[in-house]
């Protein structure tokens, strides 16, 4: 019986052997990187003032930001930061603020003049005009939009109108990304303005019990459009220029109602899109339709995208909240989830302190960190390998 035992234990030993070479070829053929870990981490957090509380520097410079600032909000309390951290200033709003990252502008509720201020709180322009201001992203193009929401005018360097666009029905959403400017109208029309404020492409969605569009996004190009409009179906449509002009390239069903502003954004290289839907966020691939239904409490209240660094591809932030309850997602394209962080004893300390804002957790995006004001806090968050 000896030789029967040897046997049975070199047959494993064998089988090994022979299949060493297979297994050392398949790596040498087919390599594939091992990833590390990614982390959402916070690199900074500075305290803001409560809702009423008194505080000096507002306007002036707080601190001399070591890089390019990016605006921030929370409630009526505004101001700009440096992607380390740095405050470059801190201000409050009477009724609204309208944000870029060149400066913003600080209305009442009714007023006729108006002051663009820089992000240190110097003043860098002012103008008149009855209607309420709307600056665009990077702050060189300015807007006043009628104050009973049928029209907007954009003004020139000088304070003058460069052109004045009126509208058939109330505007319900404005985009405003290059050259290009997105509205959605009261009617169920979405429309796109070039930027001598001539209409190049207009279209009412069918398919719905109830017209009506919610949120508007553009790419910076102009060659992706995209809006949330109906009821009873609510859908999201995203249209792809080309020769013959704008085609509808997605439709998304959101299994939504929302009879408000929904947040919809493109990512930069507009490859991307994110949008609210019930209970969810839905990050579609505009090329194809293609999408993933990302989880999230309540309403969705910050949608931001931080652009692709080291090698690694772009993610979406996306903040929400619900009831006592909020959380940011790190999500990226198609919809890999790579981090969430509850934020619930945040949320009720912040209750307790009169500091939960409708708008909270508000998001934004300095440099490569994302720029999150929530709970009286304002917080730097990155995404880091580990």
């Amino acid at each position: 019986m000896a030789p029967l035992i040897d046997v049975k234990k070199r047959k494993p030993l064998r089988g090994v052997l022979a299949a060493l070479p297979i297994i050392v070829a398949y790596f040498l053929l087919f390599p594939y990187p091992l990833g590390r870990e990614v982390v959402l981490r916070a690199r900074w957090r500075v305290r803001l003032p409560a809702a009423d509380a008194a505080f000096t520097g507002a306007g002036r410079t707080v601190q001399p930001p070591a890089a390019s600032t990016a605006p921030f909000q929370l409630g009526d309390l505004y101001g700009f930061v440096s992607p380390d951290g740095k405050l470059a200033s801190l201000a409050r709003t009477p009724f609204r603020v309208a944000l870029s990252r060149r400066g913003s502008v600080a209305y009442a509720r009714i007023g006729g003049t108006w002051m663009l201020d820089g992000p240190s709180g110097q003043a860098l322009a002012s103008f008149s005009g009855d209607g309420y201001p709307l600056l665009g992203p990077d702050g060189d193009r300015i807007f006043l939009v009628k104050t009973d929401l049928t029209g907007l005018t954009e003004l020139a360097e000088a304070g003058e109108a460069a052109w004045t666009r009126d509208f058939p029905s109330m505007l319900t959403s404005v985009a405003v990304a290059g050259d290009w400017l997105a509205a959605g109208l009261l009617n169920g029309s979405v429309s796109l303005v070039d930027r001598r404020g001539g209409v190049v492409f207009e279209q009412a969605p069918a398919g719905s019990r109830l017209p009506a569009a919610f949120g508007v996004a553009v790419t910076a190009d102009g060659a992706r459009l995209a809006a949330v409009t109906g009821i009873d179906p609510q859908q999201l449509t995203i249209w792809r220029r080309s020769r013959g002009g704008y085609s509808p390239s997605a439709r998304v069903p959101l299994g939504s109602e929302f009879r408000r502003e929904v947040r919809v954004a493109f990512s930069a290289d507009g490859r991307s899109l994110a949008c609210e839907a019930a209970g969810a966020a839905a990050i579609v691939d505009t090329a194809g339709g293609g999408r993933s239904m990302v989880a999230l409490p309540g309403r969705l209240t910050g949608i931001a995208f931080l652009g692709p660094s080291d090698g690694r591809a772009g993610a979406w932030f996306l903040a929400a909240r619900d009831g006592a309850g909020a959380e940011i997602a790190a999500v990226r394209p198609p919809g890999a989830v790579l981090a969430r962080v509850p934020l619930g004893r945040r949320a009720a300390e912040a209750i307790a302190q009169g500091a939960w804002t409708p708008d909270s957790p508000s998001l934004g995006v300095a440099g490569d960190t994302v720029l999150v004001a929530f709970a009286g806090s304002l917080v730097g968050l990155g995404l880091e390998a580990r």
